[in-house]
C-alpha cells in the first residue's frame, strides 16, 4: 500500500499508513521503509524522508550500509540514496554520540560506492550520476564530490575539502544560536 503512495505521489497517506502499521505493532522493514522515503521524495518532502531514514536506522534498518569511511549505496533506490548521504553529511557536522558518523579529520575522505550500473535496468548507471547531480545542485561547489580515478563506481569527497565545509557548517550553526539568544 505505500509503495502505492509513492506511485500516486500521496506522501501524506504513506506516511499515515507508515504510523498505523507502527500502532498496530507492525515493524516496518527495508521495502516499507524505502517506499515511505520515496513518496516523501516525490512529495517534494525531503525533510520527511530524513526522518523516516533516521527512524530506520534506528530501528536497525539501512545500518549495513555505512562504516565510518564509505558508504554503499548499492541496492538502494535513488531517493534513499540521496537521503543516506544527507544523513551522513548532517552528521558529520553534528556528531551525533548515539551513533556513529563520519569524522573527516580522522577518518580521511568520505567514499561513496555507487556501483557502475551493472545490476540496474539497461545497465545504466543511476546511483553516480543522481548523487553527482545532488552535489552540484545542492551544495553548489561548497563540497567537492568527484569520480575515483580508478573506479567510475565510486565518488569521493576529499577530506579537507569535508573539513572546510563541516567548518562553515558548525560556524553558521553558531551564529544562528548566538542570534536567537536574547
Amino acid at each position: 500500500a505505500i509503495s502505492a503512495c509513492e506511485k500516486g505521489h500521496q506522501w501524506e497517506t504513506a506516511l499515515s499508513l507508515l504510523a498505523e502499521m507502527r500502532d498496530h505493532g507492525i515493524t516496518p522493514d527495508e521495502i516499507t521503509y524505502s517506499a515511505a522515503i520515496m513518496a516523501c521524495e516525490k512529495g517534494k518532502q525531503p525533510d520527511r524522508a530524513f526522518d523516516i531514514f533516521r527512524e530506520a536506522l534506528s530501528g536497525g534498518v539501512f545500518v549495513t550500509l555505512w562504516n565510518k569511511k564509505d558508504v554503499d549505496l548499492h541496492g538502494l533506490c535513488v531517493p534513499v540514496a540521496r537521503t543516506a548521504i544527507r544523513s551522513i553529511l548532517i552528521d558529520a557536522t553534528v556528531r551525533p554520540t548515539e551513533r556513529q558518523f563520519h569524522d573527516c579529520e580522522r577518518d580521511g575522505d568520505l567514499i561513496i560506492i555507487t556501483g557502475r550500473g551493472k545490476h540496474s535496468e539497461g545497465g545504466e548507471a543511476l546511483l553516480r550520476p543522481a548523487i553527482s547531480a545532488m552535489f552540484d545542485h545542492d551544495f553548489k561547489g561548497e563540497l567537492e564530490c568527484r569520480e575515483d580515478a580508478q573506479n567510475a563506481g565510486i565518488l569521493v569527497i576529499p577530506a579537507a575539502s569535508m573539513q572546510a565545509w563541516v567548518a562553515r557548517r558548525r560556524a553558521a550553526r553558531r551564529d544562528e544560536v548566538r542570534v536567537d539568544v536574547p
